[in-house]
């Protein structure tokens, strides 16, 4: 379901099937340099938990895709 979307962008909640996306960017040293430190697994796991948890409160961020080109 889409929060909203534009010509060339969607934002929506994220889903268990954007978890391996979430793990990859959220492991990756360049994505996460003005972080502490990337995460573990299991660090990317308990957050991406958390994150899908706070759309029950209403509240939460949200993914943003490009649309694929036609």
């Amino acid at each position: 379901m889409s929060i909203f979307t534009t010509e060339r962008i969607e934002a929506r909640k994220f889903t268990e099937a954007d978890f391996p996306h979430y793990a990859d960017l959220t492991q990756n040293e360049e994505v996460m340099r003005y972080f502490p430190q990337p995460l573990t697994e299991a660090e990317a796991r308990t957050s991406f938990d958390a994150l899908l948890a706070n759309y029950q409160a209403d509240f939460g961020i949200y993914a943003l895709f490009f649309k694929k080109k036609r």
